[in-house]
């Protein structure tokens, strides 16, 4: 075999391994549990409910049908102007969009639109500006962005690079990778006592970069992977209360922070 073929067998074989390999990481990711599912299959059936669910190629979108979130009257004028409050969500690394669907949902129910941002290979970290296709497409209603984990991490850069689109931020199980301290917006930090996955080092590192006004909330007996529906995380510790249950302080403790934007 001469050199010339010798070599091009080596490159072949290379790109076999890097395209299984690619074929492998695209598909190694926490797929949503059924239930998660499932409120996206009877999306149809819910006229009952006070939230409409649109699904596009970018994102997943809950809108509160009500648009009474807040009244301010002006002194200038006796027109009412209702101003919308919504949530734009960043999924944690390498989950599935379809598991925050549950929570948000929940939390559209409250009185906001939320909006669950759909990441190539389910890591926010690769588009982190993708938050605008949700802001240009919905500029009646005052956003604040967050995320899970890695998602969280990623809705820190868009803050820091587009700090006058957010009125706040929202870190479930995260920290900010960049400074947000000079920015005048509130922040709001949730963290579970029984994680196992999130850095608690980076995390107490990382306290001087949060907003300057931010809320430090903790859940007892919550994980890392129970702000979703997806399967058990690698590395993270049993919760010692239910999926539901902290589900359901999450999204009290947030529906009272985005009352007090």
């Amino acid at each position: 075999m001469s050199k010339k073929i010798k070599m091009v067998s080596i490159i072949a074989a290379i790109l076999a391994i890097v395209a299984i390999s690619s074929i492998i990481y695209i598909n190694d990711y926490y797929r949503p549990m059924p239930y998660a599912t499932e409120i996206l299959a009877n999306n149809n059936n819910l006229s009952s409910d006070n939230v409409s669910i649109t699904e596009t190629d970018n994102y997943i979108y809950f809108e509160y049908k009500e648009k009474v979130n807040i009244t301010n009257t002006t002194n200038t004028s006796n027109k009412q102007i209702n101003t919308k409050k919504g949530l734009i969500f960043y999924p944690g690394g390498k989950v599935a969009y379809e598991s925050y669907v549950p929570f948000a949902k929940k939390l559209s129910e409250r009185g906001y639109d939320v909006a669950i941002v759909k990441m190539p290979l389910n890591l926010a970290i690769i588009d982190t500006n993708k938050a605008n296709i949700i802001i240009e497409k919905h500029n009646d209603v005052e956003w604040i962005i967050g995320g899970h984990s890695l998602g969280g991490t990623a809705a820190s850069i868009f803050v820091h690079n587009n700090p006058e689109k957010a009125k706040g931020i929202v870190f479930l199980a995260s920290y900010p990778n960049e400074n947000l301290s000079s920015i005048n917006i509130k922040g709001l930090s949730i963290v579970g006592t029984r994680d196992g996955v999130l850095d608690k080092k980076s995390f107490d590192e990382s306290i001087s970069k949060f907003p300057k006004n931010t809320t430090f909330e903790i859940i007892n007996g919550g994980n890392h992977g129970y702000f979703g529906y997806y399967g058990f995380q690698e590395g993270d510790n049993n919760a010692t209360i239910s999926r539901e249950k902290q589900e359901e302080e999450t999204v009290n403790i947030i529906d009272k922070f985005l009352e007090s934007i």
